[in-house]
């Protein structure tokens, strides 16, 4: 088997099978009402820890998830090889430097907890983006690209079916919120102007959730392995629509969601879809970040940083999210 084989053979086994699930077959009945008490630790952030949902089919899961309203909140992107290797000399995993003269060695940890040890700027949360090489190699597999500087390349693996754009600036011009969107990798290859002129951006996938509430994942998906999860999503938050269009408040919500069991796709895209996880909002579009053995969120707020499932597992990016001026 070849190595670009044995790859699509990996990253397939996780769980992301995109291509198959690109077109929804079945539409669950509604499920039971439930409701969930976020908790604002800091304004415009929320947390829902530890909370339940039962789909209609009687799958459980289990999860923990932030909200942030993206008018007043950013996100970005870091290679956790680069950050960490910022400024030192790194060979082999092991950062080499010297105190006061003596030679001092620090073996690296490429993880969300790694990566915050080494950001001058401490954010608000963390989570695993893009996926690795292996636990030993924190290269990333797919495209990711900040600032506008491409750091890896993309990948014609399946698995790897969008591309996560932090903010669409080019797009949305005269919008004063942070602005996400999702492109195929198709978008990538074949140079779609939007796609590529986003500055920041990473792949992966599948879409759980197409723009506009619309489903992604297909009743097949069930017949698959289960999962732990990690995802991001948005929502259309339908705000006091006396509010500016395109104004700072009127900004979407950003989520990120992490699940304690393992799951179906599927069975998330109707959590998802139902609405009482938005609070009054609704579904706009959801994505499947690096997961499995990486599923972790690190939320750093007072007193000290919260580490939820595997916060050390070695991740190719971290998302962050961090206070907008």
């Amino acid at each position: 088997m070849s190595s670009k084989q044995a790859l699509s053979t990996q990253w397939a086994g996780a769980g992301f099978l995109a291509g198959a699930f690109s077109v929804a077959l079945l539409v669950s009945l509604p499920a039971k009402a439930q409701t969930y008490k976020w908790k604002e630790v800091e304004p415009h952030f929320e947390v829902l820890r530890d909370a339940a949902y039962k789909t209609p089919s009687g799958a459980d899961i289990k999860f923990t998830a932030i909200r942030f309203h993206l008018g007043y909140f950013r996100l970005k992107l870091a290679s956790t090889q680069e950050t960490l290797a910022a400024g030192r000399d790194v060979k082999d995993g092991i950062a080499r430097f010297k105190v006061n003269g003596e030679p001092k060695a620090e073996l690296l940890s490429y993880s969300l907890e790694g990566t915050l040890n080494h950001l001058k700027e401490k954010p608000t949360a963390l989570a695993p983006a893009g996926w690795a090489t292996n636990q030993r190699n924190p290269a990333q597999i797919a495209l990711l690209r900040i600032n506008g500087r491409t750091i890896y390349k993309p990948t014609s693996l399946p698995s790897f079916s969008a591309v996560l754009c932090l903010n669409d600036i080019d797009y949305y011009k005269d919008y004063d919120a942070i602005v996400p969107v999702v492109f195929t990798s198709n978008d990538i290859t074949n140079l779609n102007p939007r796609a590529a002129k986003c500055k920041d951006a990473v792949q992966l996938g599948p879409r759980i959730v197409e723009e506009g509430g619309k489903r992604g994942i297909t009743e097949s998906e069930l017949r698959t392995e289960k999962y732990q999860r990690v995802i991001f999503f948005v929502d259309d938050p339908l705000r006091d629509d006396k509010l500016p269009a395109r104004s700072r408040e009127a900004g979407r919500n950003g989520y990120i969601l992490l699940t304690h069991n393992k799951v179906h796709l599927f069975d998330l895209q109707t959590m998802l879809l139902d609405k009482p996880i938005y609070a009054g909002g609704r579904a706009h579009w959801a994505v499947n970040l690096a997961g499995d053995d990486h599923t972790g969120l690190l939320i750093n707020t007072p007193p000290e940083p919260e580490l939820i499932e595997n916060t050390l597992a070695t991740v190719g990016s971290v998302l962050i999210v961090e206070r907008r001026d």
